[in-house]
């Protein structure tokens, strides 16, 4: 199973751009994912299948927020969560990513 990543980790100063997506196999997009989502402002984004954008950014609170925009209901699905939920999150994601599976989203509109 392979996503599309994109990335900026401004504590490493290492960066995919979204434009330019690099495809993954699962177990190196999780790798990919904890060591880059470390500091305030890092981002990290992987793209499914169908086009789906599933994106984390550290916040400075050293929370980490999930955001899957959904363009056809104008708004995100939102969740604020810790480094260790991520990883669970990650590594049970499907390819296409089946949104209904993750846990205490809210849609949050545009």
């Amino acid at each position: 199973m392979k996503f599309k990543v994109f990335y900026s980790c401004y504590t490493t100063n290492d960066h995919i751009d979204s434009k330019a997506p690099i495809e993954y196999d699962k177990d190196t997009m999780i790798d990919l994912a904890l060591h880059t989502l470390r500091g305030e402002g890092d981002f990290y984004g992987l793209i499914d299948d169908n086009d789906l954008v599933f994106q984390f950014i550290f916040n400075s609170d050293r929370s980490i927020s999930l955001d899957i925009p959904i363009p056809e209901k104008q708004g995100s699905f939102i969740k604020k969560m810790n480094i260790d939920e991520i990883e669970r999150i990650l590594i049970s994601l499907s390819n296409p990513i089946i949104i209904k599976k993750i846990k205490g989203l809210k849609l949050e509109y545009w």
